[in-house]
């Protein structure tokens, strides 16, 4: 089992629409009010901290955008995933569109299902988790260099920390009940000697 695991607390994916939480003042940016905020020590959530009144941003929401090839994460969030995947591996040079690649066989084991990948977990609403492992989270460019499958949203692109993209989705089982406004979800298939995809 991975011994990285990096967690992104605060993505409720609850209904396909979200309300945006009330903001406050912007004279020093955009505050979000008190109730929009997790309820936790600092050093155990990602805090974001959005400059400028130019955007309302979703607070603590996650959108699931499956038009888009890879998750945007808005900046501190990626770079703390970037960090996470240096300490496990020698970073290579970019490989366009990716912005941050590594060394393939510094993962070790015989494929990303099987290598020490760092596991990403988006911890939903209700303490449910939503682990994303190697296959969903790194592309193979080449036999050498694999690329993390995210990228870094522009600060005019999203509204929303983290829009979930299709790479992400692949080979999970996903389930959006409209009546109920549940959203449920695997994690990789691969993981059972399965995929979605016809064999």
């Amino acid at each position: 089992m991975p011994s990285s695991r990096l967690q992104i607390a605060g993505g409720f994916v609850t209904s396909l629409h979200q309300v945006a939480p009330h903001l406050e003042s912007c004279r020093r940016g955009v505050e979000l009010g008190a109730g929009a905020l997790p309820r936790c020590k600092r050093s155990r959530c990602l805090r974001f901290v959005w400059s400028g009144c130019h955007r309302r941003v979703i607070w603590g929401r996650t959108k699931i955008k499956n038009v888009i090839p890879y998750t945007l994460l808005e900046a501190s969030i990626y770079k703390a995933l970037v960090r996470a995947f240096s300490e496990k591996a020698k970073k290579r040079k970019a490989v366009y569109p990716f912005t941050d690649c590594f060394s393939y066989k510094s993962f070790g084991g015989k494929s990303l299902l099987g290598k020490e990948t760092p596991v990403i977990s988006l911890v939903l609403g209700g303490g449910a988790k939503w682990d994303i492992y190697g296959p969903n989270s790194l592309v193979k460019v080449n036999k050498n260099v694999v690329c993390l499958a995210f990228q870094e949203a522009d600060e005019f692109e999203s509204l929303f920390p983290i829009e979930i993209g299709g790479y992400q989705m692949e080979d999970n089982l996903v389930e959006f009940d409209l009546e109920t406004s549940k959203f449920s979800f695997t994690s990789s298939l691969l993981r059972h000697n399965t995929s979605c995809s016809p064999q």
